[in-house]
């Protein structure tokens, strides 16, 4: 037979595979995106758009978090990661279903950052992304395929859109929440993304950002006398959020939340690190401790009888919180100081002493309480 032939016979087979086959997702310094590395969603025009992507709670729950969208542009936010794709590549395939993981050591919620489609709640149907455990074999995975195609135009960048069992995509943007927080959400206008690799270095110790624990201030921390409780900057403190900070600077930073002696729950509220209790923060005294001979000030549920606090005045400029249990047979609670107690790994520790913890509160902007957890 005629040797042209079989030539275009395999030039017409060659030309078939190349049509089927997948391309690749490249990141900003052109190089091939692969499986097990991670990398930055960023915006592919930078700006005013925001940073890359972290994870938060939405609204008065504390789980499951929430896919967030950085209010600033120099915030990287948390790096991603890429599987379960069923083309046999090493490479990220583009317009293929695959599962995406924010690559984060420890959350609040004790469960993996997969990528899932949450059902809505709001009057106005709005799925947004959250974070849930690993899709296994078996379990109802349609909501966490998603694709990442290319955008075209003049951004020069990805889109990512939600694909569902019935074959279907629609485009993942962001929408903002009841309290003006930017968040993925399935239906809304495509965003363009680029994709920045991360290093090693950035990763192998990334968490959900540790910060000065914020204090939402209620009703059970009042004043003994009903006066205004003022921030540094003068203003009267109403139910917000604060930070609670040392009144002499030098000794420490603000307040956060740590295990004690090996047991990682309950939580006890240490002068400035990742809760992995799933409990409410509530301040309350807990049982005491014999080994060290205190009542240590714990994170947990609202206890009526243990969760009751004051805020007193102490000098012109400070600030000390009291704990005033509920009133017994005599009719007057008897009040003890709250201040620092520095264990044996010289974790300083809220608890129950003579010597009161002098401090100040300074305001959390919407920013700082709406992108960080613990």
């Amino acid at each position: 037979m005629n040797p042209v032939f079989y030539f275009l016979l395999a030039l017409t087979a060659v030309l078939a595979a190349t049509a089927n086959a997948v391309g690749p997702i490249f990141d900003t310094d052109g190089d091939v995106i692969f499986g097990g590395s991670s990398y930055y969603v960023l915006p592919a025009i930078w700006g005013p758009t925001g940073g890359g992507l972290t994870l938060s709670s939405l609204g008065d729950k504390q789980c499951p978090l929430y896919i967030q969208k950085e209010d600033s542009e120099v915030e990287r936010g948390i790096p991603v990661k890429f599987s379960n794709w069923k083309p046999r590549v090493g490479f990220v395939p583009e317009s293929e279903n695959l599962n995406i993981e924010m690559d984060v050591a420890a959350t609040i919620c004790v469960q993996s950052t997969y990528w899932w489609v949450a059902p809505s709640h709001l009057p106005i149907m709005t799925f947004f992304i959250a974070a849930g455990p690993k899709p296994e074999h078996g379990e109802d995975s349609s909501r966490t395929f998603f694709q990442i195609k290319k955008t075209g135009g003049f951004h020069n960048g990805y889109k990512i859109t939600f694909c569902s069992g019935d074959g279907g995509c629609d485009d993942v943007g962001i929408a903002r929440d009841a309290n003006g927080v930017g968040r993925l959400a399935v239906g809304s206008e495509p965003f363009p993304f680029v994709f920045r690799k991360a290093s090693e270095a950035e990763t192998s110790h990334k968490t959900i950002p540790t910060f000065y624990f914020v204090l939402a201030l209620t009703a059970v921390l009042v004043t003994s006398t009903h006066g205004a409780v003022l921030d540094i900057d003068g203003d009267t403190m109403f139910r917000d959020s604060y930070y609670v900070l040392p009144v002499i600077r030098g000794q420490g930073g603000g307040l956060s939340l740590r295990g004690r002696g090996g047991i990682p729950c309950p939580l006890d509220i240490t002068v400035v690190r990742a809760t992995i209790c799933i409990q409410s923060t509530y301040w309350q005294v807990g049982e005491f401790d014999e080994e060290r001979k205190k009542y240590f000030v714990m994170a947990g549920p609202q206890d009526s009888g243990k969760s009751f606090f004051q805020i007193q005045k102490s000098g012109d400029d400070a600030y000390k919180f009291v704990f005033c249990p509920p009133a017994l047979e005599t009719g007057c609670p008897r009040c003890r100081n709250v201040g620092i107690f520095e264990d044996e790994i010289g974790i300083r520790r809220l608890a129950l002493t003579s010597e009161p913890f002098l401090v100040v509160f300074k305001k959390a902007n919407v920013t700082e309480i709406s992108s960080k957890t613990m």
